[in-house]
């Protein structure tokens, strides 16, 4: 039996109608209403949903997604205890704070909030040359996330600026003890000298001065590795000057040219926290990770590469 235009549009509102009084809700829920198979419902609701008349959601309950209308999405938090364990975590913590920086959260976290779509909206901030993300609680209006966001990072350089004036304080204390000592060893004028002497060295000492010819040596290692294996640079960006590298780089292949996202850190060990962190970046940028270090990998790492994260490549430099 051919099913005509007219009957499609009714059909359509009907299933409208039925969202609108009830959503969320399931497909079975609209088939059994509207008296139509669960097919063509499904048919139907994929043309609805490209025509925006309704909302689909990522999560699912036993393997159907849910249809909503504008307005409803105070009533997917029903979509909780579908959830997996850690992504009800991420859930919990993610609307009770609202903002949450993805660099300060712990891995798992990180993973888990890739995967509450529903829940968890990015927002992508510029900060120092680097794009940093932060997510909103889905409730939360972007204009107030953005507030919120200026706030966290206020507070964040309040308590970043807290530590290096901690750090100095422990540095002059230190002076201080070796200089309150002087009086006491008299008596040695060599041991006296030599103190004197690194009083005066911890002062003059060029703060944060980074060896360059290690950092270079660390970064032309890098361009060798692309070199020798005909890697061609598409972008790349600094993180951490000398130290740490993002590059989005084609790789060549019997299947072409591949796009990876590869990730280079100046570490000498390197742990399942730093693996499951790239994961996580080559998730969010939808490109398998090539992951460089001149350090060695620590055994849950390499249980992590080996058993959970298939799309981590581990090269050494």
């Amino acid at each position: 039996m051919q099913i005509t235009k007219e009957q499609i549009l009714d059909l359509k509102k009907k299933m409208l109608d039925y969202v609108i009084a009830n959503g969320p809700v399931i497909p079975v829920h609209l088939s059994k209403a509207t008296g139509s198979s669960t097919i063509f419902a499904g048919a139907v609701l994929s043309e609805m949903i490209a025509q925006r008349m309704v909302k689909v959601t990522t999560a699912k309950i036993g393997g159907s997604p849910m249809y909503y209308c504008q307005g409803q999405e105070e009533k997917l938090v029903i979509l909780r205890q579908y959830l997996g364990e850690r992504p009800k975590q991420a859930f919990d913590i993610l609307k009770e704070q609202k903002i949450l920086h993805d660099r300060s959260c712990e891995p798992w976290q990180r993973v888990a909030l890739r995967e509450i779509k529903d829940f968890a909206m990015p927002i992508y901030i510029e900060i120092n040359g680097s794009q940093e993300i932060f997510w909103r609680w889905y409730l939360l209006p972007e204009e107030e996330a953005i507030k919120e966001i200026k706030i966290v990072l206020e507070e964040e350089e309040k308590k970043n600026k807290k530590e290096e004036k901690i750090i100095e304080i422990s540095k002059e204390i230190k002076l201080e003890e070796k200089a309150a000592a002087l009086p006491q060893i008299k008596e040695n004028p060599m041991v006296v000298e030599e103190i004197q002497s690194e009083i005066v060295r911890e002062k003059t000492k060029p703060k944060k001065r980074k060896e360059k010819k290690q950092d270079d040596l660390f970064y032309k290692g890098i361009l060798k590795l692309f070199t020798d294996k005909k890697i061609d640079i598409i972008e790349q960006k600094i993180i951490k000057p000398g130290k740490e590298f993002n590059f989005v780089v084609k790789v060549p292949s019997s299947l072409g040219l591949l796009s990876y996202l590869a990730i280079a850190r100046d570490k000498k060990k390197i742990s399942d926290s730093d693996i499951s962190i790239a994961f996580s970046e080559g998730f969010n940028s939808k490109m398998p990770v090539m992951y460089l270090s001149q350090g060695e990998l620590s055994k849950k790492a390499e249980k992590v590469l080996e058993s959970h994260l298939k799309g981590v490549v581990f090269k050494k430099i």
